[in-house]
C-alpha cells in the first residue's frame, strides 16, 4: 500500500510545516501556570470529557463527540474496544 496517497497533498503539506514549526520552536511556547484560571478551566473541562469518552458502556451504537477547539493542532491517537476486539487509529486536527 502506497501511504503518501492517502492524504491530500494540502494535508501533508500541513502537517510537515507543523513538524518543521514544531522543530524550530525549541520549547520556546508558553505553557499554563496557575496563574492563567481559564487555561485551567478549559483543561478541567477536557479532563471531564476524556473520561466520559473512556468509560465502559452497555452494548448498543454509542457516539463520542470530541470538542478539538481548545487543543493543539497535531495528530491524536484513538483506541476502541469492543470485547476481545481492539482498534487504534490516528486522526489528524488541523485547525
Amino acid at each position: 500500500m502506497n501511504r503518501s496517497k492517502r492524504y491530500s497533498t494540502e494535508v501533508r503539506q500541513r502537517a510537515v510545516r507543523m513538524v518543521l514549526d514544531h522543530k524550530h520552536d525549541k520549547g520556546r511556547r508558553g505553557g499554563s501556570f496557575s496563574g492563567d484560571p481559564d487555561r485551567i478551566k478549559e483543561l478541567e473541562r477536557e479532563n471531564r470529557e476524556l473520561r466520559r469518552a473512556n468509560e465502559v458502556m452497555p452494548a448498543g451504537i454509542h457516539q463520542v463527540t470530541w470538542d478539538g477547539t481548545h487543543v493543539a493542532s497535531g495528530v491524536y491517537i484513538y483506541r476502541l474496544t469492543a470485547g476481545n476486539v481492539e482498534v487504534t487509529r490516528q486522526m489528524m486536527l488541523l485547525k
